[in-house]
C-alpha cells in the first residue's frame, strides 16, 4: 500500500513542477516565430525593390528628356546607370523599353512611334517598331507633342533561395515570381523633340 501511495506522491509532484515547460513552449512557438520574421523580412525586400523599380524607371526617363538628342549607346548608358538604383537586389534584371512617341497635328491626333530600344530582357518588353501607332490617355494627345515612354518589368524573386518545400511550408509560394511594372510618360526638357540618329 506503502508503495502505490508513493508513486502517487510522486507523480503529483512530477506534474507539479513547471522546470521544462518553457522550453516546451519556446519548442513549440519558436519555429512559427522565425517562419513570420522571415516572411515579414521578404514582403519588406519585394515592396523596397518595388519603390527602387519605380525610382529607376523615373530616373532613366528624366535622363533622357534633359538631352537635346540621344544615340542608341546613351540610352543603353542611361539605362545602366538606373539600373544600379536596383542595388543590392541583383537576383533578376529589370527590363526596360524607352519609346519616343511623336503626336500628331489635326483633329484627330495619333501617337506613333517615333524611336524605341529595348534593354536587359527584350522577350519581356520588346522594342516597337518606328511609325506604329501606341495607344495613349486623352488627356495626353495633345496635338504636336512629344514624349518619352520608358517602361519597366521586373520578375521578382525571393531573396532567400528556398526549396520548394520549404516555400509551401512558410507561405511563400505569393512571393515567388512576383512580376512589378512601371510606367513613365516625361516631356523633353530643353527641346520640343528628342531625336535618335541610329535608333
Amino acid at each position: 500500500m506503502g508503495t502505490i501511495t508513493e508513486a502517487i506522491g510522486r507523480m503529483r509532484r512530477f506534474l507539479k513542477r513547471e522546470q521544462g515547460s518553457v522550453a516546451v513552449e519556446f519548442a513549440l512557438l519558436a519555429p512559427l516565430m522565425i517562419a513570420i520574421f522571415i516572411l515579414t523580412m521578404e514582403m519588406a525586400q519585394a515592396i523596397d525593390v518595388s519603390r527602387k523599380l519605380g525610382r529607376m524607371t523615373v530616373q532613366i526617363g528624366d535622363l533622357i528628356t534633359q538631352q537635346a538628342e540621344v544615340k542608341r549607346a546613351d540610352i543603353q548608358s542611361i539605362a545602366l546607370i538606373g539600373r544600379a538604383t536596383m542595388q543590392p537586389y541583383r537576383k533578376t534584371v529589370p527590363a526596360v523599353r524607352v519609346t519616343a512617341i511623336d503626336i500628331t497635328t489635326g483633329n484627330q491626333p495619333k501617337a506613333t512611334v517615333a524611336w524605341s530600344r529595348c534593354y536587359n530582357s527584350c522577350s519581356q518588353l520588346p522594342a516597337f517598331a518606328k511609325g506604329a501607332e501606341v495607344p495613349l490617355a486623352e488627356e495626353l494627345l495633345v496635338p504636336g507633342m512629344f514624349l518619352v515612354r520608358v517602361e519597366t518589368e521586373l520578375n521578382y524573386q525571393p531573396i532567400v533561395a528556398w526549396s520548394e518545400g520549404a516555400k509551401k511550408l512558410l507561405g511563400l509560394m505569393a512571393l515567388d515570381n512576383i512580376v512589378m511594372s512601371e510606367t513613365v510618360d516625361h516631356h523633353p526638357r530643353i527641346s520640343t523633340k528628342i531625336p535618335c540618329s541610329d535608333c
